[in-house]
Order: structure tokens, then sequence, then C-alpha cells
């Protein structure tokens, strides 16, 4: 299956983006994008491919996909509402304007912890409401 290179549409000036998508299905291609990306599945359940690898995935699921990562999130769903597949996103590129902050002596743990596990990973259960009520207050905020 051929990767698509996608480009995320980054605002200026702004280190991270957060997108919330609202569809009858996930986007449906295999693709890959030089921001990781932290996605949480409001709405909908399906397979995720990434790395060769299948990985079931349900409403309130959050993973983290890393940059340049190829992954697909196929949706498995009898519900072709145009709401059937939602999710919010927080994409940055740990490349980019906030690699400086990563060299922080404070984000050293976070900044290893992301380089060593370069494929990604589903976020633990347990962690969920902290994670997600980060995330929505990044996607309440005006600009980043």
């Amino acid at each position: 299956m051929k990767t698509l290179q996608f480009n995320i549409p980054v605002i200026k000036g702004q280190s991270i983006t957060v997108q919330e998508d609202i569809s009858e299905s996930f986007y449906p291609h295999l693709h890959r994008h030089q921001e990781a990306q932290l996605m949480w599945i409001t709405k909908g359940k399906g397979v995720l491919l990434v790395d060769e690898t299948l990985h079931p995935f349900k409403e309130n699921d959050i993973f983290f996909i890393a940059a340049h990562q190829a992954h697909v999130f196929k949706s498995v769903s009898e519900d072709k509402a145009g709401d059937a597949a939602r999710s919010i996103s927080i994409f940055f590129d740990p490349e980019g304007r906030l690699k400086q902050l990563f060299m922080l002596g404070e984000f050293e743990s976070l900044e290893q912890f992301l380089s060593q596990d370069s494929r990604g990973f589903k976020i633990p259960e347990v962690d969920f409401d902290m994670v997600s009520k980060r995330m929505l207050l990044l996607k309440q905020s005006e600009k980043i």
C-alpha cells in the first residue's frame, strides 16, 4: 500500500495545531506527516494500521502517532451519518519551533520518552481523564 505524504494546515506563527474532524469516516488513506499527532477518538470505532500492525480503536481511545509514521484509522461502522467519525487531534513538529522547548531541563524526560518510542502508542485508559482534559484546554484556547 502506497503511503501519501500529508501536509497539516498550519497557521503561521503557531507551534501547535488543534484540529477537530467530524465526518462519515476517518481519513481513509495510509499517510504520514512531519508532525507528531495526539488523536482522541471522540466518536466511532475501527482499526488503526500503523507500522504494518493492526490495533482496534473505539470511542475515547487516544493515540500518539510519531512524526513521519505511516498510519491510517479505518472506520468500521454501520452508521453512515455525517458525524459517525469524530476526533480531536493535536499536531506538533518535534523538529520545529518546539525543539528548543524540549531542550530545557524541565522537558528532558518528555523529550527522551518521545524520542525512544518513535513508533507511537495508545494512551493508557488510566491516563484518559488527564490527557483528554488537557486536549480540551488546548482546543478551547484561541492561539497557541
